[in-house]
């Protein structure tokens, strides 16, 4: 059997900026300001670089007490995030427990809050074991009866992403590794799904070499395939991203545009210099041909990126990819807004 683990790898470095990327760039240095401003301070300000690196080292290799550190500075983050939003709480009337998914969730501050803020809630969550890399669980025992624990790496359910067994080429490293497992049911469409979850070097150093520079994109896609595909229809949704001046960011704002309504917040407590933000999605319509559609298209983009090769998937999926100048177009005054709220912080 072919060895699936892959040497320690260096964490892959900024990319170039791609053609659908430049010409963002380009509407945003003619209709932005702030964008201006914010371009030319990262030609001469790396302290966010240096930051972004040192923050995910320490939480890459933190011990106890650096667990518990993150675990509090991801409370002050729900709270800031929840006191501006109140992305936690239920707009709809509820006639049973509400139902929390969260895709990534140890340490546990997001979904604490988010059962907290909703009396006899009931949670669904995944984690990525520690032993591949993940965070410790440091939910209260309180919890323990009002949750569903999966313990196991997302971007391995195949089944979900609509790929069979017999799809996966018999030399592929991910033969009999991707696993078709669904999502746990948990008995009704979701009310909250949490998608926050980002991929650590220490799961980096455990996994095989075809998935080190898709990893990310893979696991976003994951995340929103599931929390969209068991959402109820007036649901919320609260994603992280990052580059907010990017195109596949635009994008998938874009996407969400024409199901959701949401906004794009940039917290103080955290991620000032970082390129991370958060989008609450509300009030999603969840079964209409555009959520549907915007499904299909992330679990197209997950096969892609798990079966081919960087530079074919990358060209395969250009075929199907919208056209940046239309979008713009369509959704571009209101990416503008959107940038502003995250650059003024």
């Amino acid at each position: 059997m072919q060895n699936t683990k892959s040497a320690v790898q260096p964490e892959p470095g900024p990319r170039p900026l791609s053609r659908n990327d430049q010409v963002v760039a380009r509407y945003l240095e003619e209709h932005s300001a702030a964008f201006r401003k914010v371009r030319e301070a990262r030609l001469k300000y790396t302290k966010g670089d240096d930051h972004f690196r040192a923050g995910r080292a320490e939480a890459d290799e933190a011990d106890a007490n650096g667990q518990q550190r993150m675990h509090e500075k991801m409370s002050d983050v729900a709270t800031e995030l929840h006191r501006m939003t109140q992305c936690f709480h239920l707009a709809i009337p509820q006639h049973e427990p509400s139902a929390v998914l969260d895709l990534c969730m140890a340490p546990g501050a997001f979904f604490l809050h988010a059962l907290d803020a909703n009396g006899g809630a009931f949670g669904t969550t995944y984690t990525l074991p520690m032993e591949l890399g993940g965070h410790e669980t440091l939910l209260p025992t309180r919890m323990l009866n009002r949750m569903t624990l999966r313990e196991l790496d997302l971007n391995l359910l195949a089944a979900n992403r609509g790929l069979a067994e017999e799809d996966i080429p018999d030399e592929h490293l991910g033969k009999g590794h991707l696993r078709p497992l669904e999502l746990v049911d948990v008995g009704r469409p979701l009310d909250i799904a949490i998608c926050d979850g980002a991929v650590k070097r220490t799961h980096r150093r455990v996994i095989a070499y075809y998935r080190q520079d898709t990893e990310e994109f893979r696991l976003q896609l994951v995340q929103l395939a599931l929390a969209l595909g068991h959402l109820k229809t007036g649901g919320t949704i609260i994603v992280r991203l990052h580059q907010i001046d990017h195109w596949h960011t635009v994008k998938l704002r874009y996407l969400l545009s024409k199901f959701a309504q949401f906004k794009a917040h940039k917290l103080t407590v955290a991620h000032q210099v970082k390129s991370s933000f958060y989008v609450v999605a509300t009030e999603v319509d969840s079964e209409c041909a555009d959520a549907l559609k915007a499904v299909e298209s992330w679990k197209a983009g997950w096969r892609a990126a798990t079966l081919m090769k960087e530079g074919e998937h990358a060209a395969y999926l250009e075929q199907f990819d919208l056209d940046p100048d239309i979008v713009l177009q369509e959704f571009g005054q209101r990416h503008v807004e959107l940038g502003e709220q995250v650059w003024k912080v």
